[in-house]
């Protein structure tokens, strides 16, 4: 349904090597359409929370969740058990 929300989960990176291009680099959680991303991790770690808040603006409105890493090279982990979409009121 229509509203705000709040995408969230905890992630590791290791190894990273960034792109040679582009603005968007490091593990980061996004939902998809023209909304902004989480902060990125680019530096080694693990259990890191991650957070991105959206608006869902059609009564109803399928959305795609990612879990990505852009990177040259690299290992993103994404806890899935600890992946979820609150409601804000």
């Amino acid at each position: 349904p229509a509203g705000r929300y709040r995408l969230e989960g905890r992630a590791g990176i290791r190894g990273f090597r960034p792109l040679p291009f582009g603005q968007h680099q490091g593990a980061a959680l996004r939902v998809s359409g023209d909304r902004p991303r989480s902060a990125a991790l680019t530096n080694h770690a693990a259990g890191v929370p991650l957070s991105v808040t959206f608006e869902v603006a059609q009564p109803e409105e399928e959305i795609r969740i990612h879990c990505e890493l852009r990177a040259s090279s690299g290992q993103a982990d994404f806890e899935k058990e600890s992946l979820r979409v609150l409601r804000l009121e």
